[in-house]
């Protein structure tokens, strides 16, 4: 599979500002890329290099191969699908698709072609004489994605598309958009600082800070195996534990201040010294009260402080008996929760953890 896209150590500074501090990566013909990270980390730098509304201080951007340095945005197959649409007021929805290709002067009979197949793939088949005004904000996204796709573009660029958007629609529109692009097989890079967003539409995600890749994988690589601390706190709930990594009657187990053992994999090669466990909270499992202190290697004690509904899953912050505290992922069911306050056993899997050092 050939590269679409090639970024060659591209640095970009705004005055005494590094946008971009010699960023390389490469993204592969019908691949979709999610760039994850807090605002100002340069994901919105590394569209503008693309699309050419910058130019880049030092590196390359190739596109196709190609060297796009001093190439304006017009002489450049991108496709562009800003946050807030843009869509002409004044102009239906199949004039807002077709205006890309009259811009490049397509014949007439090939934009009615393809403005019509548009139509069909974002699901607007007779909406085309409607004007922006008179759609929905999940339907005005459509029309801008249709747009931005009818010209064939050689990647497609996509900036925080979903953002606009109330969250139940985000997420119906989110399945809609990753389907599309895998059945045009369109090569696309979705700017987000949204967890789910990236991990649902992008094949493989970079996690940003301050200008630089900290991590790239595919999304449960990136989730369950974060190589630093911000990676695991930006994508998503996490429990650091204090301990030990030691070898146990059984393998390798991390030892808690307060006596509790859990069995993890062989510690991974440079992180001797890990002395902090990350864990998932889905990682932890409430498997009843406590009416006992047990000591198998895997479970842990605890008082339950404090439950957090959040619609299919429930939250609950327990304090373990050796004062640290974990939170733990478990489904919303009917029946009873128990008590805030009450002796809780949890079950660890520790095989899903990630070691750090102090």
């Amino acid at each position: 599979m050939t590269d679409t896209l090639e970024f060659d150590a591209v640095t970009k500074q705004f005055g005494a500002v590094t946008a971009l501090d010699g960023v390389g990566f490469s993204v592969k013909q019908g691949e979709t890329i999610a760039l994850l990270g807090p605002s100002g980390c340069g994901k919105t730098t590394i569209l503008r290099l693309i699309a050419g509304f910058e130019q880049p201080d030092a590196g390359r951007v190739l596109l196709g191969g190609r060297d796009m340095a001093g190439l304006r945005p017009y002489q450049r197959n991108v496709g562009l699908l800003f946050q807030h649409y843009a869509l002409f007021p004044h102009m239906t929805v199949a004039e807002n698709i077709a205006y890309g290709l009259r811009y490049r002067g397509t014949p007439k009979a090939e934009v009615a072609a393809r403005v019509t197949e548009m139509l069909r793939l974002v699901r607007l088949e007779g909406m085309a004489d409607r004007r922006p005004d008179q759609l929905s904000g999940g339907q005005q996204q459509r029309v801008a994605l249709a747009r931005a796709m009818a010209t064939r573009p050689e990647l497609l660029l996509l900036d925080e598309p979903l953002s606009a958007l109330d969250a139940r629609l985000r997420q119906d529109l989110r399945t809609e958009l990753r389907d599309l692009l895998a059945e045009t097989g369109t090569t696309a890079i979705v700017v987000t600082h949204d967890q789910e967003e990236a991990m649902s539409l992008g094949q493989r995600i970079f996690v940003m800070r301050a200008g630089r890749i900290l991590q790239q994988g595919i999304p449960d690589e990136v989730y369950w195996q974060p190589q630093d601390r911000f990676t695991a706190e930006f994508m998503g709930r996490v429990n650091w534990l204090d301990g030990s990594f030691v070898t146990g009657a059984a393998g390798p187990v991390f030892r808690t201040p307060g006596g509790w053992e859990i069995a993890v994999p062989a510690l991974p090669s440079g992180q001797a010294g890990a002395t902090e466990l990350c864990l998932r909270p889905e990682s932890i499992e409430m498997v009843g009260a406590d009416h006992g202190i047990r000591t198998d290697t895997g479970t842990m004690r605890g008082v339950l402080e404090q439950t957090t509904l959040l619609g299919p899953t429930r939250i609950l912050s327990v304090r373990l008996s050796d004062g640290q505290s974990v939170e733990v992922a478990m489904p919303n069911r009917s029946q009873a929760m128990l008590q805030v306050g009450s002796f809780v056993m949890l079950a660890v899997n520790g095989h899903n953890g990630a070691f750090f050092g102090a």
